[in-house]
């Protein structure tokens, strides 16, 4: 941005003998240096150093909060009517099968028992309103304008058919155990509504899982998370989330390339 500078001079055309009045414009100086664009990631950098700040104060009467609930777990607690049909049994024995194959016992029943949860939660996220509608849940979203789908089991995205032998009957078993326990005795840990295979996850789905879940510890190879259920657990998954974000290396500026001058034609 330059200042101008304004002159009046006055012109005698001698053709006629008449004058007129002329008003001459230049640049004098420049008051002010262009600014040079931020970059993108240096912007990000600097709202999550503001925001550190912030949680370090929130954190500091997180403690007097810790124990307020966010929200309530979405369980059914009435199952009695509710059953299952023969093509509802078949999806869950055919989660369990793709999903923990080849895993205990325990850890089997455990992605049994995460269906059933997702399933008697009725939320929307998780489909339904049948069993079979939770298992073959399948989310779109847009990422540089292209559309992505991903399926709630990634197995389900091909549906493939299980081989006839001992893994499959023993599928369908803890599958059918499962729901009569959880249908008679209740379900233990109800909040419990997320697994993750940490060696077979890619690092886009572990960040997911990092910054918005609680974990709760190991059931075969899977890892077991829960939704943040006190203010304090929000809190401090944000904090978590902000201080990486600070840790993350800078990506160094790319200069611009010198402008060409034009040759004057003498």
């Amino acid at each position: 941005m330059g200042a101008s500078c304004m002159l009046e001079t006055v012109i005698t055309d001698h053709s006629n003998g008449t004058k007129r009045l002329d008003t001459l414009s230049f640049c004098r100086y420049n008051i002010y240096k262009p600014k040079k664009e931020v970059p993108m990631r240096k912007l990000l950098l600097r709202s999550a150093l503001a925001s550190i700040g912030a949680c370090a104060i929130v954190l500091f009467f997180a403690q007097y909060v810790h124990d307020v609930p966010v929200v309530p777990v979405h369980v059914a607690k009435d199952k009695e009517g509710v059953t299952l049909s023969e093509d509802d049994f078949l999806c869950l024995a055919k989660n369990v099968y793709f999903e923990a194959r080849g895993e205990s016992k325990e850890g089997q029943r455990f992605v049994a028992d995460v269906t059933l949860r997702r399933w008697l939660s009725h939320r929307r996220e998780f489909g339904g309103p049948t069993l079979r509608d939770v298992v073959y849940h399948k989310t779109t979203r847009v990422v540089n304008g292209r559309e992505i789908t991903t399926a709630q089991f990634s197995w389900s995205a091909d549906d493939p058919v299980p081989q006839v032998g001992v893994a499959w009957d023993t599928a369908q078993r803890i599958a059918r155990e499962a729901w009569d326990a959880m249908r008679s005795l209740g379900d233990p840990s109800p909040e419990v509504m997320w697994y993750m295979n940490p060696q077979t996850s890619d690092p886009r789905g572990r960040r997911w899982f990092k910054h918005h879940l609680v974990p709760v510890g190991f059931v075969g190879r899977h890892q077991a998370f829960r939704e943040p259920q006190t203010i304090g657990e929000k809190l401090q998954l944000l904090a978590a989330w902000a201080a990486e974000q600070m840790s993350l290396p800078q990506a160094p500026e790319k200069k611009a390339p010198p402008k060409k001058r034009s040759k004057k034609k003498k």
